[in-house]
């Protein structure tokens, strides 16, 4: 059995670097380090994705028992939409780079993915009545929708529920701005987008109006961690 974690990481990335792991897992290469020198350990999160990057089996990276894994292939790296992992009970939510302004919105600068959240599939399921095939984190800024949503909050959406519910919190996207408004139909002629914060007026854009302007549903908002 290889002893330490921080050993069974290092065999783990084979010919990969150490920089070229920490790329792939959203990771410094401080941080990785520190890893395999053994002064930190890194959470059970992280070892979900070193196993996806590597082909190590979570397992014997938790514990160094059992097979390695090591003689398959690397996982592929992971891409900005929610992954299933090597423990069948976890799905990693990436949080992208993008910002999701919760007031009059702000533009997307880039789409990458800066780290991921990870989430025991029963528990969300328990928590949101559902698992949802494609989950990003949008990090808040701005104050329309506060309390419900505060800068700094990370708002979890659901991609593939874009069918409105009314009074619904969901990410809208104009052009090349994105924005989270709670959402209602009104008479089912006009969509009518509202703040929580009373200080902000709601929008009000009629169905074909709205499609000419390309004001599109990029998903709901499913789960707030709150920012503290």
């Amino acid at each position: 059995m290889v002893s330490t974690i921080g050993d069974r990481i290092r065999l783990a990335r084979q010919n990969m670097t150490q920089e070229e792991l920490a790329e792939r897992i959203g990771r410094s290469l401080s941080t990785v380090r520190n890893w395999e020198k053994g002064r930190t350990t890194p959470s059970r999160g992280d070892l979900i994705l070193i196993a996806r990057a590597t082909g190590a089996r979570l397992e014997w990276l938790l514990t160094g028992e059992g097979p390695s894994g090591l003689e398959s292939e690397p996982g592929p790296k992971a891409s900005a939409a929610s992954v299933d992992t090597t423990d069948d009970d976890v799905v990693l939510v990436p949080l992208v780079t993008a910002r999701a302004e919760a007031g009059r919105g702000e533009l997307i600068l880039d789409t990458g993915v800066e780290s991921f959240i990870a989430y025991g599939k029963a528990s969300l399921r328990s928590e949101i009545g559902f698992l949802p095939h494609r989950l990003i984190a949008l990090r808040v800024t701005g104050d329309s929708m506060t309390p419900t949503l505060v800068p700094g909050d990370i708002a979890i959406v659901a991609l593939d529920d874009v069918e409105l519910i009314q009074g619904g919190v969901y990410v809208l996207r104009f052009h090349d701005v994105l924005m989270i408004k709670r959402l209602r139909e009104a008479n089912g002629q006009k969509l009518v987008l509202t703040s929580d914060n009373g200080a902000y007026p709601p929008l009000v854009f009629r169905r074909d109006e709205a499609s000419q302007l390309d004001i599109q549903i990029v998903g709901r908002v499913v789960k707030v961690e709150k920012f503290i």
